[in-house]
Order: structure tokens, then C-alpha cells, then sequence
């Protein structure tokens, strides 16, 4: 499911793909994907994962959908397109 087009109850779990392609982290040039993961971890729940891809250019979300949304949002704050 793409991350600007999560749709479902809050309840239920979803596999979001985060692209982070044309966006670069505010304040710190360089920040891959991994880092990120790591950095929002905490905001996943016990049931949801988050890993980034082996490219780096991406995050791979499983959450329940209302947990999903906020942390696209968040991504979308922490990010600034180039």
C-alpha cells in the first residue's frame, strides 16, 4: 500500500512501503533509511514492524492503519523534498 493512500479501520494491519526517494532528512544531509528506521521504531507498536530496505531508499511499515498514518506523518515532517 502506498504511504500517501493508507485506507482501512484504525484495528487493521496494513504493509505500508515509505518512499523516501526525493526527500532529504531536515537539518542532516545524508541520513539513510536505517537510521530513520531505528529513530521510529519506538512509535511502532508491539504487533508492527519497520525495517528499511536493502537499498536504503525505502521503509517497509506492517502496522495497524491508525499507527501507520501517524507515522507517515511523521516521516513527512522529519523530510523536506529536494
Amino acid at each position: 500500500m502506498s504511504a500517501d493512500n493508507i485506507q482501512g479501520d484504525d484495528a487493521e494491519i496494513v504493509t505500508v512501503l515509505i518512499s523516501l526517494e526525493g526527500y532529504q532528512p531536515v537539518g542532516k544531509e545524508g541520513t539513510k533509511a536505517v537510521e530513520l528506521a531505528v529513530v521510529l521504531r519506538t512509535l511502532v507498536s508491539m504487533s508492527g514492524q519497520i525495517t528499511a530496505t536493502p537499498d536504503g531508499n525505502s521503509l517497509l511499515l506492517v502496522e495497524r492503519v491508525g499507527n501507520a498514518k501517524r507515522i507517515v506523518a511523521v516521516v513527512k515532517k522529519l523530510s523536506k523534498p529536494q
